[in-house]
């Protein structure tokens, strides 16, 4: 489902039974969840971990205060923290807001755990473009800087070869003074 590596995931949810079956769920895909069932709790969990959770999916209540809070906390936590808002209808305004700042995605409740899989499977889609993405601008980086380097080579091989022509062009010279003056010297002319 999602990627490779053990991705950690935040549900914050106040519907126990969503919430545990959303829990359940993701760990039977590997991924390693926290489960919070109040906004506090939720955002304290977001600035406590050493490490930015990869995913959030947080509810909506019915007026949007409390899924913004986790939203706006896994966004100053940082931008690599995908936030997936759940909503209902009444709620669906927020989420849209949300998107637009930023949210991955939302689902409005109730849905099915397949949407949920599929969100899940963009995100793993997009982290893995993201991460080749920074594979190739690092290598393409390293191949600019090879290039830079062979340039550097190419000039001072250039500069060498142009040296060191002159040079024995320098010493052809000498040479041929040299003969001219031995035929001299023998009366060869």
């Amino acid at each position: 489902m999602i990627d490779e590596r053990r991705s950690k995931v935040l549900v914050a949810e106040d519907d126990v039974s969503l919430r545990v079956t959303l829990e359940n769920l993701l760990i039977e895909h590997g991924l390693s969840v926290t489960g919070s069932s109040n906004t506090q709790h939720a955002v304290e969990r977001i600035q406590r971990e050493p490490a930015p959770y990869d995913i959030v999916l947080t509810a909506l209540s019915a007026n949007g205060v409390n899924g913004m809070d986790v939203f706006e906390a896994a966004r100053r936590r940082g931008n690599t923290t995908e936030v997936v808002i759940m909503c209902g209808f009444t709620t669906l305004d927020v989420a849209i807001e949300c998107t637009n700042r930023g949210a991955f995605d939302y689902v409005t409740k109730p849905f099915k755990l397949a949407e949920i899989e599929i969100i899940l499977n963009k995100i793993a889609d997009r982290k893995r473009l993201v991460d080749e993405n920074h594979r190739l601008s690092e290598r393409g980086q390293n191949l600019y800087t090879r290039l830079d380097r062979l340039k550097d080579n190419r000039e001072k091989l250039d500069r060498f070869v142009g040296e060191t022509t002159a040079k024995l062009d320098d010493h052809g010279r000498k040479i041929d003074l040299l003969v001219n003056l031995l035929r001299q010297m023998l009366g060869l002319y």
